[in-house]
């Protein structure tokens, strides 16, 4: 890897969105480094770290000792599916949030000395407007993926807030980003053919989210935004 060039760390890069955005991170200059569950090559990483799961305190800080550096921290690895809460247990809530919510904290605070390590310091959570809105919610709900994926969205875009406020005086921006109704195999579980229905390809997804990540600077009040800039209600 050149540590003279920004370095960036992909959570969940075996596919999908993951996938897009390493490959389209190498392309607009960055080392990438992506981590995946099991063994795998992933085309434009410079680096992949295997075995990592966002459910172990002990599989995430063994990972971040093999990584001293990073400047971006995007956390896309999730779970989801269309449940409801009358059919979910509290084990499977509980694993829901111990995934989406708890995941996502261990990752952040594994890897909080390799992005003190650098400047920039940006970490990005993909949560969804479509159901991890309360305001939306409540107004226009989505057909599909509420119950336990929808509170475990909407707590992972507090957990941002959160995480702003304690981490903005070192120079760290959080932002939450709704990647849109993407054509991947999540996406897929509604059911719909996502591209003909309003949905939208990874590459465009990434694209545009990377024009987002660019365009948040320290010191910006946190936000819940879109793929194409746009604001979300919280």
């Amino acid at each position: 890897m050149n540590h003279n060039k920004p370095i960036a760390l992909v959570i969940g890069a075996s596919r999908g969105i993951g996938a897009e955005f390493v490959k389209q991170l190498n392309e607009a200059g960055y080392d990438v480094i992506g981590t995946v569950r099991k063994p795998m090559d992933v085309p434009g990483a410079s680096k992949v770290v295997d075995s990592v799961e966002l459910a172990s305190d002990e599989n995430m800080e063994k990972a971040a000792k093999d990584i001293p550096e990073v400047d971006l921290l995007i956390v896309n690895a999730s779970m989801g599916a269309d449940d409801h809460l009358l059919t979910t247990n509290s084990k499977e809530l509980n694993h829901y949030l111990d995934i989406n919510v708890t995941g996502t904290h261990r990752a952040v605070l594994a890897f909080l000395p390799a992005l003190r390590a650098r400047q920039t310091r940006k970490i990005v959570f993909l949560c969804t407007s479509l159901v991890g809105s309360c305001e939306l919610a409540i107004k226009e709900p989505f057909d599909t993926f509420n119950g336990p994926y929808a509170v475990s969205k909407v707590a992972l875009n507090m957990l941002a807030i959160q995480f702003q406020r304690e981490l903005a005086k070192e120079g760290f921006t959080v932002i939450p980003i709704d990647p849109g109704w993407v054509d991947t195999d999540m996406g897929r579980l509604t059911g719909a053919d996502v591209l003909k229905e309003g949905g939208i390809s990874a590459e465009e997804s990434i694209s545009g989210m990377l024009k987002v990540i660019a365009s948040v600077n320290k010191g910006d009040t946190v936000r819940f935004l879109d793929w194409k800039g746009g604001e979300c209600p919280w």
